[in-house]
């Protein structure tokens, strides 16, 4: 069983696949943006889609039966439920088949995942197409 995480950002988009245990099996970059606010919700779709299929392929040739869990895309402008539906929906007619759950969250809230939930704390996001609030 492998988990493949995807970072769409504006000027970049990477992946990393993991096992069951955590352990890193291999880390892949595409150079061309993914946020869906810059470069619209179809083209986001289709290079996560591309990046994840890379991904997915190369898992195979190393062991054919390994199957990708869920998928989880971390990438700002998803935290609006509307635009998350829409990535959601455009990424599961490309790739649906290939993955068991797909999980999309903003890059606001998966910086807070790594946070302590019992203290506070600050999540600095610096990436080309970043926002404050």
């Amino acid at each position: 069983m492998a988990f493949v995480g995807l970072d769409g950002g504006a000027t970049s988009t990477s992946a990393t696949a993991l096992d069951e245990n955590g352990t890193v099996l291999l880390r892949a970059k595409k150079d061309s943006g993914s946020n869906p606010y810059l470069c619209g919700v179809v083209t986001a779709a289709q290079c996560l889609s591309e990046l994840f299929h890379e991904v997915n392929e190369a898992l195979h040739q190393t062991s054919p039966s390994l199957q990708v869990d869920t998928c989880c895309i971390t990438m700002s402008g998803v935290d609006d439920t509307g635009m998350r539906s829409n990535v959601e929906a455009e990424m599961n007619r490309l790739c649906g088949s290939s993955y068991q759950r797909l999980i999309l969250v903003g890059d606001t809230t998966a910086g807070f995942g790594f946070l302590q939930p019992d203290r506070p704390g600050i999540v600095l996001v610096a990436g080309t197409g970043s926002v404050a609030r």
